[in-house]
């Protein structure tokens, strides 16, 4: 099975999200980087007993973010130690306080250090199969714009049961924000303004109905490749994509079954 899909982004979408583990597990024996990240973190994972030995080792610290998809946060040192050792269900918590749903997987999967979750050659399994399914989102966004984006939407959505958990994941935010076409000024706005434009087209309920995810990746990627056509296209496939035309909006009528609200492949190891 070739780990890369050479298709539009909603086909590509659909195709992927049907059995996106085995596009991966192509995709992690082929791709150098993944390989040499996985024999990296296996062989440093014995020697990973505290959140400071992991705060150390840059290069294992990249790779676990990058599995949980916070990478971003690799310079907060301070942030991430007070993830990796306090209860995300505790009110008071960073994880809880910041209500991301990435950092509170990162927190819940980090058991608080209690014992190490390195030492469980399952979970590390786990964390380099969570890594190559991101570093293979990222490279198949080079081929179809906005999919990398989509199939996380698709792969964590599930965990997210209101709209301010939703803000608080850039990632989810972007998909969110281009679906109901918000205007380009949003980001400008205060944050219970943006609460209550989202919350009047979003019924974060929906997303648990059959099809919900699948239908709302699906105005996505049509509002994303609409939104990056030049003025110069001549074909009508914006005007109907925009509800500029006179068929009206078609949109508006717009690991999981396609699109579906699948289970985090970390969690659903680590203790």
């Amino acid at each position: 099975m070739s780990g890369t899909i050479t298709l539009p982004p909603i086909p590509a979408f659909n195709r992927i999200s049907a059995n996106e583990a085995g596009y991966v597990a192509s995709f992690a024996k082929s791709d150098p980087q993944t390989k040499s990240d996985a024999a990296y973190l296996t062989a440093q994972a014995p020697k990973l007993t505290s959140p400071d030995k992991l705060l150390r080792d840059y290069r294992s610290l990249s790779i676990v973010l990058g599995a949980f998809g916070i990478g971003s946060y690799i310079n907060d040192t301070a942030l991430l130690k007070q993830l990796m050792t306090q209860n995300p269900s505790d009110t008071k918590s960073t994880a809880y306080q910041m209500a991301n749903p990435a950092l509170t997987r990162f927190a819940t999967a980090m058991g608080q250090f209690t014992t190490s979750p390195f030492s469980s050659a399952t979970n590390v399994t786990a964390l380099l199969n969570a890594a190559a399914t991101n570093n293979y989102e990222t490279a198949q966004d080079t081929l179809s714009p906005g999919l990398s984006d989509a199939l996380y939407f698709s792969r964590n959505i599930g965990s997210v049961t209101n709209i301010d958990q939703l803000m608080a994941d850039p990632k989810l935010l972007q998909v969110a924000q281009v679906a109901t076409n918000m205007p380009s000024q949003f980001g400008t706005l205060d944050f219970n303004t943006q609460v209550r434009l989202l919350s009047q087209q979003i019924n974060i309920k929906s997303f648990s109905q059959p099809g919900g995810v699948q239908r709302f990746i699906t105005k996505y990627l049509a509002m994303n490749e609409a939104n990056n056509t030049t003025a110069t296209d001549t074909t009508g496939a914006l005007a109907i994509l925009t509800g500029s035309g006179s068929s009206g909006n078609i949109l508006s009528a717009l690991m999981p079954q396609g699109g579906g609200t699948g289970a985090d492949p970390i969690l659903s190891l680590f203790a």
